[in-house]
């Protein structure tokens, strides 16, 4: 009978406490933002699952979703913010770039919304830019 390896990764469901503030603008906030994607990650790459936590130290890096460069907001946006192994955030994350581009539309678009900075629930408008 043939071997089977069957690995069960579990959906990283982030609970965020209402009074703390996460973000990408301070080091206080990022440092907020990482130890709750840390731990919703249970320490692992959220996207290849290889651990990036190692005896209590975390070796993962803030990975945006959709690329921070076109837009300010996306930069701040905290669901477009997870937590990542340095190879899957600095180098696959390069392949295909340029089949990802958001047009200057679709931007402006996501610019024109009411969004809240350090919001921890995605709006319609980042779930829209996600998707595409």
């Amino acid at each position: 009978m043939d071997s089977l390896l069957i690995i069960d990764i579990p959906d990283f469901l982030v609970e965020y406490e209402a009074d703390v503030q996460y973000g990408y603008s301070s080091e206080r906030s990022k440092g907020n933002l990482r130890s709750v994607l840390e731990k919703a990650s249970r320490g692992y790459c959220m996207y290849c699952y290889r651990r990036i936590v190692v005896d209590g130290i975390g070796t993962g890096h803030l990975e945006h979703a959709v690329e921070k460069d076109y837009s300010p907001k996306l930069e701040q946006c905290v669901p477009n913010i997870g937590i990542a192994c340095s190879k899957c955030n600095l180098s696959y994350k390069k392949k295909e770039q340029q089949s990802r581009i958001i047009s200057d539309d679709e931007i402006q678009i996501f610019e024109e919304g009411n969004c809240k900075l350090n919001c921890t629930v995605p709006c319609s408008r980042y779930l829209r830019k996600r998707k595409n």
